[in-house]
């Protein structure tokens, strides 16, 4: 499984990163501009994203925008493989403006701050992108 983790905050991706690179290959980035390259390059390269987690609020570009972006690229070149997207956030409001931005995409989740691992990968073993690892029941 690949892995693009984004966030501007060093010490969440750091904590995040901790806890993910047991999943897969992980690539971070610090702000939905570099999200969208990474995302780019990965899929140039035959080398697409199985999940992308992306903050979303952030400086340059925030999760929004890069997600819009990162749809825009995938109906371009392969409508019918949709990357899962969780976007994050640690306050209260962003669930809501979520919620009516985008909960009409599947391939959408909102993840809650503080990071739950147990549930995150309970939820990709359901959608069928990850087994769960050895240790995680």
């Amino acid at each position: 499984m690949r892995i693009l983790l984004v966030d501007d905050d060093t010490f969440i991706r750091a904590l995040l990163s901790s806890m993910l690179c047991e999943l897969g290959h992980l690539d971070e980035a610090e702000n939905g501009e570099e999200a969208v390259y990474k995302f780019a390059e990965a899929r140039k390269e035959g080398k697409p994203y199985s999940v992308i987690i992306m903050d979303y609020q952030m400086p340059v570009m925030d999760g929004c925008e890069a997600l819009y972006l990162i749809r825009k690229l995938e109906m371009e070149h392969d409508p019918d493989k949709m990357t899962t997207v969780y976007i994050s956030s640690g306050h209260t409001n962003c669930r809501d403006v979520f919620n009516n931005r985008m909960s009409l995409d599947p391939f959408v989740k909102f993840i809650s701050k503080p990071f739950n691992y147990s549930n995150f990968i309970n939820d990709i073993t359901v959608m069928g992108i990850q087994s769960p690892p050895p240790s995680v029941n």
